[in-house]
């Protein structure tokens, strides 16, 4: 999937919503785009598929409050970039992309490197109880053949995505098997 491909499909949503777009060069931002009025001016050559899915979250929002032409601390300003960023990567998703590539998902689109890493990354963690971590951690260990010498707890919390303020019972979850691991090898 290319950016260009991206930016077809929020093309194509933008104008899902009736809005009428034009294609111009611009000064300044890549796109404007008002949904009171009804248009839209994208300067293809220069934009990006997220300052396009950005502009696409304010229109759907509806968002009409701005408080400056860079108003980066308004809320609404956070709200599209995260939904913006999590829409780009469920299609990015939905055409075979992992976190494995997450370096070329952020090169495609546009998207800031720290923020994609930490939102997409995130949307990944799973919410479980403590007996579900026991469980996860259990389970993907019986799934593997790795001698307990080589677990490694973090390791193990990425491939179950499991969230890092469960490291404590992690570890003693792992302890725990281990002992139980040794004392089987014994008998």
């Amino acid at each position: 999937m290319t950016g260009k491909e991206l930016l077809e499909i929020i093309i194509v949503k933008i104008e899902n919503l009736g809005i009428e777009l034009k294609y111009e060069k611009l000064s300044g931002a890549s796109a404007y785009i008002s949904y009171k009025y009804g248009w839209g001016i994208i300067d293809i050559e220069r934009a990006t598929a997220f300052e396009i899915c950005h502009e696409y979250i304010h229109a759907k929002n509806k968002d009409l409050i701005r408080h400056s032409e860079y108003d980066w601390d308004n809320p609404c300003e956070k709200i599209a970039d995260k939904e913006s960023i999590l829409l780009l990567w469920d299609i990015f998703e939905r055409n075979d992309g992992t976190v494995e590539y997450i370096n070329r998902f952020i090169e495609i689109t546009g998207c800031p490197e720290k923020l994609t890493k930490i939102i997409v990354l995130k949307s990944k963690i799973k919410s479980w109880d403590k007996e579900e971590v026991q469980y996860q951690v259990t389970h993907y260990l019986d799934s593997t053949d790795d001698e307990p010498e080589s677990w490694n707890v973090y390791s193990i919390m990425d491939a179950c995505h499991i969230d890092h303020k469960w490291e404590s019972l992690v570890m003693s979850t792992l302890l725990d098997l281990n002992s139980k691991f040794n004392s089987q090898r014994v008998i």
